[in-house]
């Protein structure tokens, strides 16, 4: 549906309306997936009016309303009156009795609607926002507390990705357990969709020639975590790989270009750039490596790397927050660097064409079964 306003009256689905701090489109960081998943899931129980910034397209088949903030003018998505009074309005209009918040950083929107309307509200936290930032060194991590404090304070229900992410909630942010759900982040592979790949031509025209391993990591490379985590892969491991194995690190999202990121070359590694689907990557590797030293929240790029059948080697921070318990073959963890590359090596050379999780993994981890789990 367009950003008209025009819709299919559904009377017996209770409304929402949903704010997003990022795009709803495209879908191209782990944020963004989690958003798009959630909405498009609860889109079959619930009338869903999403507000969010700037969308690069629209896919017609999600029911929703979506309004797009740039197309009225809106250029401050923290707060703008205007944007306000619209919001007021619709709820008005559609008789929205629900208030879902899918980023923090929509919560001076959230507070403001909660107290003219007493409409209730729902909070999903991607991340312990404060620890992330307090993680990545930001020194206004402290701010973000008493604004999650704040927002869990009021909030009828707070979603969180964990139960490491749980518990920090309720020891740092809002005491009240029962306030407090895990909706873990997911995948949505299809093995049917992918079997005609011809994973070899994707090898070699990607620069992966024969006989030559190729290691994958994929992620937004404007993110600061994701920039530290190739800044690992040029100092601690390529260094320790040299001359050991004929191999290829593949480097996969936006963001290729900066200038910081621009200036670090080496022959074996190679950014392939955004990608629309990041599965015939995956798919096309013989190891995922996560070698995050920051962020928080757990990370969709493990999930879907084992869901499509690869081995995934991480950091514990990379790995955290995911109940590794059944995935000991398909999820490493190792911290020292000199482990890590060795890991690398003997991973690539050892590699099984296909290492499926386990079926409780499969059943427990699919987007649509996780949003069920979302009743407001």
């Amino acid at each position: 549906m367009s950003d008209n306003g025009n819709t299919r009256s559904v009377s017996k689905k209770k409304k929402i309306l949903v704010l997003c701090y990022h795009p709803l489109y495209p879908v191209d960081f782990g944020g963004a997936v989690r958003n798009y998943q959630i909405i498009k899931n609860l889109a079959s129980r619930y009338k869903m009016y999403v507000v969010c910034p700037d969308c690069k397209g629209h896919e017609n088949h999600i029911d929703i309303t979506l309004y797009d903030m740039a197309k009225r003018g809106i250029r401050n998505q923290f707060l703008d009156f205007r944007l306000l009074r619209f919001m007021l309005s619709l709820i008005k209009r559609e008789e929205i009795g629900i208030i879902f918040q899918k980023d923090i950083y929509c919560g001076f929107y959230t507070l403001l609607l909660h107290f003219i309307t007493r409409i209730p509200f729902y909070i999903d936290e991607h991340n312990v926002e404060f620890i992330r930032l307090r993680r990545m060194g930001n020194p206004f991590w402290w701010v973000i507390k008493i604004f999650e404090r704040v927002l869990c304070q009021f909030a009828r229900g707070i979603f969180c990705v964990s139960q490491l992410d749980k518990n920090w909630i309720r020891t740092y942010i809002n005491k009240n357990e029962h306030k407090i759900k895990v909706i873990q982040n997911g995948f949505d592979f299809e093995k049917d969709k992918y079997e005609n790949l011809d994973l070899t031509e994707i090898r070699s025209h990607n620069g992966l020639e024969s006989g030559e391993r190729g290691a994958l990591f994929f992620g937004n490379l404007y993110y600061k975590p994701n920039a530290e985590a190739l800044n690992i892969v040029f100092d601690e491991i390529v260094p320790r790989m040299d001359g050991k194995i004929d191999y290829k690190i593949w480097i996969l999202g936006k963001g290729e270009l900066q200038e910081n990121i621009r200036r670090r070359r080496h022959p074996r590694v190679i950014f392939l750039g955004k990608k629309p689907d990041v599965y015939p990557y995956i798919l096309a590797s013989d190891l995922i490596i996560v070698p995050l030293i920051s962020g928080g929240g757990t990370r969709i790029k493990i999930i879907e790397a084992i869901a499509a059948g690869r081995q995934v080697l991480s950091t514990s921070l990379g790995a955290e927050g995911i109940d590794r318990n059944g995935l000991e073959r398909n999820l490493i963890v190792e911290d020292d660097w000199d482990e890590f590359a060795n890991r690398i090596i003997q991973l690539m050379l050892n590699r099984s064409d296909r290492l499926l999780g386990p079926p409780e993994f499969i059943d427990k981890f699919r987007w649509k079964n996780i949003v069920e789990e979302i009743v407001f």
